[in-house]
This record gives C-alpha cells, structure tokens and sequence, in this order.
C-alpha cells in the first residue's frame, strides 16, 4: 500500500513541473491513479450441497483499494479520446466460508495485480469543464499467487467498464476525473477439488473506481 501511495505522490509530483502546454494537443502522456472498491459476488455449488454438506455458509467481505499507473491519450476528434492505461491494482477484499469449523476460513481474492485497459470517451459538453460518458474494456494478470487466497482461482480476468465523468482543461494541463464501474466477465474459480473451489459454482470480482489521470 505504502508504494503505491509513495508512486502517486512522485508522480503528480513530476507532472506539476512540466512546462508544456498539453491542453491543445492530440497526444498525450501522463499518470493515472484511483480508489476501487470491489464487490464480490457468487454462487454456492449445488452439488456440494447435496452430495457433500449443507452445513455451509459463505460470505463476501468487500475491500477499498487502490491503483496507480500511466495514461496514453489520443484524440481522433474534439468529442471523442480514446485512452490505454497500464497500472498496478491492489484490493484485499475476501470471502469468508464456515464449514465444520468454529471460526471462519478467510480467503483473498485476487489481491493484487497489474491491469492494461482502453477507453473511449464522449464529450457532452463545451469549454473548460467538460462532462463526458465512458466505455471500455480491461484485463487484469495476477501478481503472483498467495496462501491465503482461495486455492484454484484463474491467473488473470476481463473486464467491460462503463461510467461517466468531466475533463479540466487547465493551462499546461489536462486532468480527468471518472467515475467507472467494471464488471468481470470470468468465472475465476478453476476445476478443483479443494473444498472452497467445490463450495462455489461462480466466483466473480467487478470494481467501482474512482480515477484520477492527466498530463
């Protein structure tokens, strides 16, 4: 958490010494950085409460997170941008499932990764604060695999975003603010006989985040 916090900082750091003046130009390049909170839906396995137990129960536990990466803008017109991102992704969100135990088994959710993405956005406004409508699409690649994560999960998820938000044309400067939820279109859960892969039919992790980018 502490480097991608100390990342944001270096970064917004550097940009307010640039001394281009970006607000007229086709392309730009700068940083992108955000707070995410995942929401964690599910099935449970019918099969494994028949054939097994169903003596069973699952919980989602949503997490606040963060993103922090770089931007490339391009402007095919003065109404429509479209933008590829690349950046590292943290959310510790987990489900919790009591079998016969007497405590809950906590288990991550794919904590950590890095994501490449691409937008459009539709302008709806004129002048210097300008209102606009967003869609895209982005996948996510896993950083590794962890203990404490649910055991069988798949090494990487896509993503179809849809949100809406303004752009700030500034002197030397154009900033972004977005509003943009994501919803997976993977079943993360791969064939396993682990028990927590055995409990659940459809494991699925979406995104509401809010984004700051510019150059």
């Amino acid at each position: 958490m502490r480097a991608f916090v100390s990342a944001a900082f270096i970064v917004l750091t550097v940009s307010s010494l640039a001394q281009k003046d970006t607000s007229e130009s086709l392309i730009g390049i700068g940083y992108t950085f955000g707070f995410n909170r995942s929401i964690l839906t599910y099935t449970e396995s019918d099969a494994f409460l028949n054939s097994v137990t169903n003596h069973v129960e699952t919980s989602a536990v949503n997490a606040i997170g963060v993103s922090v990466g770089f931007t490339l803008d391009y402007d095919w017109s003065p109404l429509v941008t479209q933008r590829f991102s690349v950046h590292g992704l943290l959310n510790q969100s987990h489900l919790e499932f009591q079998f016969a135990e007497e405590h809950p088994i906590a288990k991550n959710v794919f904590t950590a990764g890095v994501e490449a993405a691409t937008y459009l956005d539709y302008i709806l406004g004129e002048g210097t604060t300008q209102p606009k409508a967003l869609a895209g699409f982005g996948m996510i690649i896993r950083n590794g695999v962890y203990g404490n994560e649910v055991p069988d999960i798949s090494t990487y998820d896509l993503h179809l975003k849809i949100g809406g938000g303004v752009k700030l044309f500034r002197p030397k400067t154009r900033l972004n603010l977005d509003l943009v939820y994501s919803h997976s279109l993977k079943n993360l859960l791969l064939d396993s006989d682990q028990i927590q892969n055995q409990s659940l039919g459809i494991l699925q992790k979406h995104y509401v985040t809010l984004i700051f980018h510019g150059y």
